[in-house]
């Protein structure tokens, strides 16, 4: 076999395993408006993209994360490939990034490893993993913070 011809099949290989991922993240953004069609996944993060930029950054890195985590975690392909296994980290860092990355970040992995757990207990997850990461990181958020140590010393009189 000539070493062109190699070449392209790896490349060709390459390129259609960056299109399927793209295809997987974008259903996942689609099925936040239960369509697990890669086009609607597209047109939401367009208008996600036009309202506010930080959310459509929140909502493709919280697809992104929730689909590497259920990749790594052996998930059925067909669900990723449908987008269920990423829409739950899309809702998650969309519903807290008002609260900052870190907590974005939190919410979603809350809301992947619920997804993964309930999948694996054959449950259906549904939004719930979402739900309730959610509500944990905002309950998090505004428990009161102990006040910070001053520097000086108390001026006793």
């Amino acid at each position: 076999m000539p070493a062109h011809s190699s070449a392209h099949s790896r490349a060709a290989a390459h390129s259609a395993a960056h299109s399927a991922a793209l295809g997987a993240l974008l259903r996942s953004l689609g099925q936040v408006v239960l369509q697990a069609h890669a086009g609607t996944g597209a047109c939401l993060l367009a208008a996600l993209a036009l309202t506010d930029l930080r959310l459509a950054c929140a909502a493709l890195l919280g697809a992104t994360a929730a689909n590497v985590c259920a990749i790594v975690a052996g998930h059925a392909e067909a669900a990723i490939h449908d987008g269920l296994a990423g829409f739950n980290g899309a809702l998650a860092a969309l519903a807290v990034c008002a609260l900052g990355t870190r907590a974005a970040f939190y919410a979603t992995m809350l809301a992947a490893a619920w997804h993964l757990a309930a999948a694996r207990c054959g449950l259906p997850a549904l939004t719930a993993p979402f739900v309730l990461a959610s509500w944990i990181v905002h309950a998090l958020a505004r428990r009161p913070r102990p006040a910070p140590a001053s520097s000086k010393a108390p001026n006793v009189q």
